[in-house]
């Protein structure tokens, strides 16, 4: 079905051997696998990418919690009406400074909306956040797959080439698959054989005719030199002729003919038992020499007796079966010995990757045992802070006007916050000094009680007491500026370096092997900013 033609048309075609047929059978067959596995690899992704899918549809399902690029541009917004109204204000435009006042509130209430929401779906924005980066590592390695798969494909097609290509010079041959082609051939490599035969069987008729030519022209001369009238000149005619004169003949040739066949059958017979001989001596002789080199290998002479010869052809076959085990443990031992290869091989690509990917998180997570506890104090403040917050939410307090700007300004808050440091440690070296001028004085005044000096002493306690009153609250209300700076300060490295920090998390989990969860943002003891163990 893959050729139309006649007979010797079909003989006469230039086919390949099936030797270079057999020749891409391998990589064809490698081929398929590479290609089955490739496409198995892309389904198996597009399964991992469509359940990826369905988890963040499922995650938000009750709404999508805000990106910290929300949160900035609702600030950023806040910022550029806040600018306007200042400006008003510094142009004296007081009617038109309230009427973005009004703007600015509303921008003001979306931003901290916004970042109030973030701080609430902390935890699904990391799971959404997560889920999403796992979406991408799936897309990424779906798009591999199917890279996999058309390098397979391309592969495919170039042997599909090759295999076509063997068939270049069989005009009119349709080419198919490597199994179809196969069985073409063999049924090709038959038809050739079948008409060899026949070609064969055409020789050999003609060669009967040429024979039965001969056969009537000797007869015919044969007839002649017997003496008989020759008129026929056909075959059958001569040999009608001849049985005739063979009767005449036979009678008189009748004994010497089975003389003569006697002698030849006995002339056969001797020849057949000369050859026989001949045969039988040669073979003596062959088993012989084989016997005496078999003899030879197993250590006897080569006129031992068939007992011993018999043992040890027992002994020879035990080696040969200790010898076969020991090749099969052999190729078993390389085969293993292969296998580790490969995996040591395996890990140390592996490994390698992971070095090149955790080069910059290594540096940066040098002190995580240190950090860790530096974590649990941090931890421990946070719900101290806490504590504090819920009591002054209860007594509506506001910030001045002046720490707003300030919590607006993310340079300008590091700045306060190193200002106030100084400012904490001065009110609270004036704090203990005035503590120990009062308990001077108290201790003075037990001494002096009821001297005349002792109305001045009361009276100076009292102003020192004062003083000391004054400077807690004073310190009272810096410390609080400071802790609300230092939440405005987090807030904003939260939204800015979240993404940094949620790929320096996984990176630090991976290098960890699990032991910690990731790193977070938070101060060492000297109030630096620090990378805290989790």
């Amino acid at each position: 079905g893959r050729y139309e033609g006649d007979l010797d048309a079909v003989v006469a075609l230039p086919v390949p051997s099936l030797e270079s047929l057999e020749s891409l059978a391998p990589e064809l067959d490698e081929s398929a696998r590479a290609l089955a596995a490739a496409a198995d690899r892309a389904r198996e992704r597009e399964r991992a990418l469509a359940a990826a899918e369905a988890t963040i549809a499922e995650t938000v399902a009750g709404g999508a919690p805000p990106e910290p690029a929300d949160v900035t541009r609702a600030r950023e917004a806040r910022d550029v009406v806040w600018r306007g109204v200042r400006a008003h204000l510094d142009a004296g435009e007081l009617d038109a400074a309230r009427a973005d006042a009004g703007r600015l509130e509303l921008a003001t209430q979306e931003a901290d909306g916004l970042a109030d929401a973030l701080l609430r779906d902390a935890e699904r924005v990391a799971v959404l956040s997560h889920q999403r980066a796992e979406r991408a590592r799936i897309d990424r390695e779906l798009a591999e797959a199917r890279r996999d798969r058309e390098r397979a494909e391309e592969r495919r097609a170039s042997l599909d080439a090759r295999l076509a290509g063997l068939f270049a010079p069989v005009a009119g041959v349709s080419v198919g698959a490597l199994v179809d082609m196969r069985a073409w051939l063999t049924k090709h490599a038959a038809i050739v054989a079948e008409h060899e035969a026949r070609e064969a069987e055409v020789r050999e008729l003609r060669h009967l005719r040429a024979e039965r030519e001969a056969a009537r022209d000797a007869l015919h001369a044969e007839l002649e030199r017997l003496g008989e009238q020759v008129t026929e000149t056909t075959l059958d005619g001569l040999v009608s002729l001849g049985e005739s004169a063979l009767e005449r003949l036979d009678a008189l040739a009748h004994q010497a003919a089975k003389a003569d066949r006697d002698v030849e059958v006995w002339q056969v017979e001797l020849a057949n038992a000369h050859a026989k001989l001949a045969v039988a001596r040669d073979e003596l002789a062959a088993l012989t020499s084989r016997l005496g080199e078999l003899a030879s290998a197993l250590g006897l002479e080569s006129d031992a007796e068939p007992d011993a010869v018999q043992g040890a052809l027992a002994e020879a076959r035990e080696l040969f079966q200790r010898v076969d085990v020991a090749e099969a443990l052999r190729a078993t031992a390389d085969a293993l010995a292969g296998e580790q290869r490969e995996l040591a091989s395996w890990l140390r690509d592996t490994f390698e990757i992971s070095l090149d990917d955790l080069d910059d998180a290594t540096r940066a997570l040098e002190s995580a045992a240190e950090r860790i506890e530096r974590a649990e104090r941090a931890a421990k403040v946070e719900r101290d802070l806490a504590e504090i917050e819920g009591e002054l939410a209860g007594q509506d307090l506001t910030l001045p006007p002046d720490v707003e700007q300030l919590a607006a300004d993310p340079a300008a808050l590091a700045a306060a916050r190193e200002t106030q440091g100084r400012d904490d440690d001065r009110l609270e070296e004036e704090y203990r000094t005035a503590e120990r001028a009062l308990a001077s004085r108290q201790e003075g005044l037990k001494q002096f009680t009821g001297d005349a000096g002792a109305a001045d002493a009361a009276a100076d306690a009292q102003s020192a007491l004062a003083r000391v009153r004054a400077l807690t609250e004073e310190y009272c209300r810096v410390r609080l500026a400071a802790e609300v700076l230092s939440r405005e300060i987090d807030r904003y490295r939260d939204a800015n370096q979240g993404p940094v920090l949620r790929r320096a998390s996984e990176l630090f989990a991976r290098l960890t092997r699990g032991s910690f969860s990731g790193v977070r943002a938070g101060f060492d003891g000297n109030d630096r900013p620090a990378l805290r163990c989790t």
